[in-house]
């Protein structure tokens, strides 16, 4: 039997890369866009997989070498490394965040890789259009039918209903989606030069999807973006009188400024979202939290606190009147310098010169993809959108097209004694790819995913007070829990969440509780020793050591929270209810929960225990 030449088997290896990426691509995007933990034990592994495929493809099968700017991302993946190893304030957190920016290589690799082949490349885009699709169709289905819809079951939180989030769950991601392929799209549409009928009228398809997307989304941060991007894009196009792109941005801001007012007029959601803009002249909660960025990378200014830290180390800043929490700044920018530093700043802003570099000397046309990662660019000056991993990968994905050059031939440098060592190397890279995550990351993701729906679960508890309610969704959180330190010892929010669930098993009762307090006490103490800067690992402390009747040794805990999140309310009322333990501090007590209320008016088991305390003689 003859077997198929190396360029056959080349060629039907990249089709299968190109085949499998898309389907990556569409599985994250269905998953609420890849922010649970177990939509990336599949997602990530995958997408490196690929990357150590399209690595043998670069040195080993067929190669042709590695095109130009595939290591600009290495440098500032070093700084990310050296994070996971240990400078990150909070390690599991360091080392999940940084698989996060890691995938984001592959994805770049791939765009690199993909974009080289024109026959391919069309494939990826076609890919792209129908998940686009997709989305704009669950969007569509959000507004029409039923509000409350996701996917894997899921249901939509209170706050965006109303609003179409698509498969993202996040309505602003999905806006984020749509403003990268909205210009793309645009452009295969609209090209002056032509192209076959049937891939203009999809690519059109695909433009109106996702304009309709980015509407229902209602997101006011994406779509100035979008409009900004635009009217840059049309001042400085190139073959246009200066007459003709003043009109084309005139005729814009008329438009929107009709749609707007079009849909003030009868839109309850539109005239929510305007009303609170200019009530709020712009933005309550977002200039807050930026402040609260800044000042957390002013603690640690030159390496950063570490990735994903912002939620754990925000309450030392938080200013009084803030009561929502967020898990991120809604500023990838300032997120990033709070994260990675001085350091990483300047990596970070050395990649992104050297791409420009690179791109600028690609003649290879991509319309529309320069505008597209610009607009989603600027939105990012308001919201997350790098830590949605579908987003993250469709961005890198087009930088890597974006400095892709055509794939060459079998070279000179592979024929001569070069040849083993790139060979070596394109090996020990594609082994890398598929051993590291599947040993490292997998581990990782599947101990945060048990801690991730514990926690859901516990918070979802809310405000119950029944005992005989509490004690089986705690009881089932400890059993997750458990398993979760059991397989990631180093994840501290799971040992932090150990500790809680613990105590509320046995929430109202006496019984055990002095064996279950030691073991919650083991938790808390173990969550400290990966950070003593988070005020929750202190608080479980302090309850840990109330359940066994340490009274006097949970009060520095308890303070020790106090001194690291002095305005958040619940920390008060636990300091409150330690101090209710014992009739001689029942008046430091009070004044605790008057701090409580004064912070949140509305904390109801506050007003429960101070009136149970006036109450008491």
């Amino acid at each position: 039997m003859k077997l198929p030449e190396v360029k056959v088997i080349a060629r039907w290896i990249d089709r299968l890369i190109a085949i499998l990426w898309v389907g990556n691509l569409a599985w994250v995007t269905w998953q609420l866009g890849g922010v649970m933990p177990a939509t990336m034990v599949v997602g990530l592994p995958w997408a490196s997989g690929l990357a150590g495929w399209v690595a043998l493809r670069w040195w080993v099968i067929a190669p042709t070498g590695a095109p130009r700017g595939w290591w600009i991302p290495l440098p500032l993946l070093a700084w990310v490394t050296c994070h996971m190893l240990g400078l990150a304030e909070l390690p599991s957190r360091g080392w999940l965040h940084g698989w996060h920016v890691w995938s984001g290589l592959a994805a770049y690799w791939l765009g690199l890789h993909l974009a080289r082949d024109r026959k391919l490349w069309p494939m990826v885009m076609t890919g792209v259009g129908v998940i686009t699709l997709g989305i704009a169709g669950a969007a569509v289905y959000q507004r029409m039918g039923d509000a409350t819809w996701l996917p894997l079951g899921r249901i939509q939180v209170e706050q965006y209903r109303g609003r179409s989030a698509g498969t993202f769950g996040y309505p602003n991601a999905m806006a984020a989606w749509m403003a990268i392929v909205l210009p793309v799209a645009g452009a295969y549409a609209f090209r002056p030069n032509g192209g076959k009928t049937g891939a203009r009228v999809f690519a059109a398809i695909v433009m109106v999807g996702a304009l309709v997307g980015i509407g229902l989304s209602y997101s006011r941060g994406v779509t100035l973006a979008v409009i900004t991007t635009m009217a840059v894009f049309w001042l400085i196009k190139g073959g246009w009188t200066l007459p003709r792109r003043i009109g084309v941005i005139v005729a814009l801001g008329a438009t929107l400024a009709g749609l707007v007012w079009w849909g003030y007029q009868g839109n309850a959601q539109v005239q929510q979202r305007v009303g609170s803009f200019v009530e709020h002249k712009g933005e309550r909660m977002r200039p807050l939290l930026w402040g609260i960025a800044f000042d957390l990378w002013r603690d640690r200014p030159l390496v950063g606190n570490g990735g994903d830290s912002f939620d754990d180390l925000m309450e030392l800043h938080r200013p009084e009147g803030l009561w929502e929490s967020a898990r991120y700044a809604h500023n990838d920018y300032l997120n990033g310098l709070s994260d990675y530093g001085l350091v990483g700043a300047g990596l970070a802003l050395f990649a992104c010169v050297m791409f420009t570099r690179q791109a600028s000397q690609n003649r290879t046309n991509h319309p529309g993809l320069m505008v597209g990662l610009a607009t989603v660019m600027v939105a990012m000056v308001v919201d997350f959108h790098l830590q949605f991993a579908a987003i993250w990968w469709l961005l890198a994905m087009g930088m890597g097209c974006l400095v892709a050059t055509e794939a060459q031939r079998r070279n000179r440098k592979f024929t001569n004694s070069k040849q083993g060592f790139l060979t070596g190397l394109g090996a020990g890279i594609a082994l890398i790819c598929w051993v590291l995550p599947l040993a490292l990351s997998v581990p990782t993701l599947e101990a945060e995913e048990l801690r991730w729906r514990a926690r859901e679960k516990l918070d979802g508890l809310g405000g119950e007070i029944r005992p005989d309610s509490i004690k089986p969704v705690a009881s089932a959180a400890v059993d997750s829990l458990r398993r979760a330190v059991a397989i990631d010892s180093q994840n501290e929010k799971a040992w932090q969440d150990l500790s809680y669930a613990l105590s509320l098993q046995r929430f109202g009762q006496s019984e055990y509780r002095h064996e279950m307090g030691v073991e919650a006490e083991f938790a808390a103490r173990e969550a400290l020793r990966a950070s003593d800067r988070i005020a929750e690992h202190w608080l479980r402390l302090g309850v840990a050591l109330d359940m066994q009747g340490r009274w006097a040794e949970a009060g520095p805990a308890f303070g020790r929270a106090i001194s690291l999140a002095p305005r958040q309310p619940v920390m008060w009322y636990y300091q409150g209810f330690h101090l209710s333990l014992k009739p001689a501090t029942h008046e430091l007590a009070k004044a605790a929960l008057a701090t409580c209320l004064r912070l949140d008016p509305w904390y109801d088991q506050a007003k429960l225990l101070r009136a149970e305390l006036e109450r008491t003689p």
